[in-house]
């Protein structure tokens, strides 16, 4: 919704803070030019999806599928350095019971529609603290921050706003196109692997760790297109990489040209992000 009204680059949300007394929730979001000019109006688009939320209840499909994708990923768990693994382990020893120290960050062992109903309740605009960074504000930031003098402006949140942010509560209208993502059929199942192919040299020795069993094989050489496919025979995990590199002669040929390209190249990155964010 919001990326379609031109207001916003990227959004992200999670939990912030974390300890033993209390947790914050915090949605961040990147805003365009135009979107500074709407901040009460895209806080109001996240509260109605708060109130969506509610109104229609806790997603058992969607549940299932981030159990799946965490669990997936503690499966394949990459090695971290032991420098950060001892402290992120020290850090949670803290606040988790020991059997859960290495997996409580990833596994999800139970499904409680109540608790996240009851957190859920706690998403409304009187529990909101709205943070607004941009440098707009550099003349009307007079306070500043006690540790590293950073210039700021603390004001309350007017009761008009508020009220504006209300809207299930008092039967106020969400937007139709506000609801929760389709089912995402990019969640793996099958995890085998496939046995590396016995025509490719050096298929039936053990693999150098230097050089991973050898060099890519060239599947496919022609005028428009020169495909390379090499099969990991050390780590054994499923997981797919794919590079493309598109080569042209005129995308770097003057400094219009290379600012275009860059241009042509993230808008199409951003027009990609909706579809394969899911995979």
């Amino acid at each position: 919704v919001l990326k379609h009204k031109g207001w916003a680059n990227a959004l992200s949300a999670g939990s912030a803070h974390s300890n033993t007394d209390f947790e914050l929730f915090t949605i961040s979001i990147d805003m365009t030019e135009q979107g500074f000019h709407h901040i009460d109006e895209i806080v109001d688009v996240v509260f109605q999806y708060a109130d969506m939320l509610r109104r229609d209840g806790p997603s058992k499909v969607h549940y299932d599928e981030i159990a799946s994708l965490q669990a997936m990923s503690f499966r394949f768990l990459e090695r971290s350095e032991p420098m950060n693994h001892a402290v992120n382990l020290a850090t949670v020893f803290l606040t988790r019971p020991k059997e859960l120290v290495m997996s409580g960050s990833y596994l999800m062992r139970q499904w409680c529609p109540e608790l996240l109903q009851e957190i859920l309740d706690q998403i409304v605009p009187e529990n909101v603290i709205v943070h607004q960074i941009a440098k707009e504000y550099a003349d009307v930031a007079t306070q500043r921050e006690v540790w590293y003098e950073t210039a700021y402006v603390e004001e309350r949140i007017s009761e008009d706003v508020l009220s504006s942010w209300r809207h299930a509560p008092t039967g106020g209208a969400i937007d139709d196109n506000i609801h929760l993502p389709a089912e995402n059929s990019f969640i793996a199942e099958n995890f085998d692997l496939f046995e590396p192919d016995a025509d490719v040299d050096g298929a039936d020795e053990e693999p150098d760790l230097r050089v991973d069993g050898g060099i890519p094989t060239l599947v496919v050489n022609s005028s428009a297109l020169r495909l390379w496919h090499h099969q990991d025979r050390v780590f054994k995990v499923p997981k797919a990489t794919i590079k493309i590199r598109m080569i042209s002669p005129v995308a770097a040929e003057s400094p219009h040209a290379r600012a275009v390209t860059m241009i042509f190249a993230s808008l199409v990155k951003d027009a990609m992000n909706s579809y394969s964010y899911f995979a």
